[in-house]
């Protein structure tokens, strides 16, 4: 099975959209837990005055 230009690009932008999906989903993932730890800093500062 020979490879032509098609198929080598459309393996290629599976790959982007791959790639890209998992990147979103760390950032989102990390944002939330970092906007979780400020929320909690913001109750402790709260509770402690």
């Amino acid at each position: 099975m020979a490879l032509d230009g098609a198929d080598l690009a459309g393996a290629c932008v599976v790959l982007v959209a791959l790639v890209l999906t998992f990147v979103v989903y760390r950032y989102r993932e990390r944002r939330s837990e970092t906007l979780a730890e400020q929320i909690a800093r913001e109750r402790q500062l709260k509770n402690e005055t």
